[in-house]
């Protein structure tokens, strides 16, 4: 198993638990809306990001080629937020449905987490998954006191092969109980 730097990328749809447990009763609605969010997602994030796999409300990605980029991750990302809030605003426009599912989608927002780090590639199952320290980085650092519940959030080392200054960022961290402090930038 050979390692290798790479970035990781969680996209994250907020608020889903509650949209979740409010419409237990119209639920092919509201998988319906999460899915179409989901493949938005998914789209906008080829071909710089590969899907790793679906988790629930999220999507997990790994850098697709981290020798030879032809397309920034920055430009993934933005692209993942505009086309999430265009997918959005697309479905609640053309919304003729009373269900809570349908009435409750223009709540949903999304949470992008970067990170850049060590991976090992492992064969489990037929499939080939990443894991190692930086995807336990990547995924711990969804649990953070953000009070915002729409953001991106990098860490340092995921700026560093980003185009963005830190002139617009606001500087936080995470204190994980086995990590340590997890500096980022939101």
């Amino acid at each position: 198993m050979a390692q290798e730097t790479t970035v990781l990328v969680v996209a994250d749809i907020s608020g889903y638990t509650r949209f979740v447990l409010k419409n237990r009763t119209h639920w092919a609605h509201a998988q319906l809306i999460i899915s179409a969010l989901l493949d938005q997602i998914v789209v906008a994030a080829a071909p710089t990001l590969r899907l790793e796999k679906f988790e629930g409300d999220a999507a997990f990605f790994v850098e697709s080629a981290p020798s030879e980029l032809d397309d920034s991750i920055a430009t993934r990302i933005d692209t993942m937020f505009e086309g999430f809030a265009s997918t959005l605003r697309q479905m609640v426009d053309r919304n003729g449905c009373p269900c809570l599912a349908c009435v409750g989608m223009e709540d949903l927002r999304l949470k992008v987490v970067a990170h850049r780090g060590e991976v090992i590639k492992q064969d489990i199952a037929g499939r080939q998954e990443v894991s190692g320290v930086a995807v336990i980085v990547a995924h711990r650092l969804l649990k953070n006191s953000v009070t915002s519940n729409h953001y991106l959030l990098l860490t340092d080392e995921a700026l560093d092969v980003s185009t963005r200054g830190t002139d617009a960022l606001e500087k936080g961290s995470i204190e994980d109980p086995d990590l340590g402090s997890i500096p980022y930038w939101l």
